[in-house]
């Protein structure tokens, strides 16, 4: 219980201060771990702009992941704060995982150099076993990070 405790208030901090490019300085929550992971948005649940679209559903790739959200490249872009549920295949990188399912916020899209969008969502309903799956393929592979150097 305790060691599960310092995991949820101070894994990241120790992560952030000893093992990110910014160190100390960053201002962010959750350490970012870059993957290459595939994502499937399986739909939409809430668009800003109110527009009567029908549900956005395609593939992506995740660049990077945090236990608050993540980055991922998209051939289509996303408004900002829609509300989307993703499908993240952690099956497709590591074949001791399932995939997750979550609802996110959009947060960023922004216009990439080659057409493609970097779209940045916050998870707003990731518990219990989902988020221990996602804390426990980030803690893997952070541990392989971290071995090798």
């Amino acid at each position: 219980m305790l060691f599960r405790s310092w995991f949820d208030n101070k894994f990241d901090e120790w992560l952030i201060r000893n093992y990110s490019d910014q160190g100390a300085t960053s201002r962010r929550k959750y350490f970012r771990l870059e993957v290459e992971i595939p994502i499937s948005i399986i739909d939409t649940l809430i668009e800003s702009s109110g527009d009567d679209k029908h549900a956005i559903e395609f593939v992506g790739k995740i660049l990077n992941i945090s236990r608050g959200g993540l980055y991922f490249k998209s051939e289509k872009p996303i408004e900002i704060s829609s509300i989307i549920k993703v499908l993240i295949d952690l099956k497709g990188v590591d074949s001791d995982f399932n995939g997750i399912e979550a609802l996110a916020m959009v947060i960023r899209t922004d216009k990439e150099e080659e057409g493609d969008f970097g779209i940045g969502i916050m998870f707003s309903s990731l518990y219990g076993p989902q988020k221990e799956l996602l804390d426990l393929f980030i803690l893997k592979n952070l541990s392989y990070y971290i071995y090798s150097e």
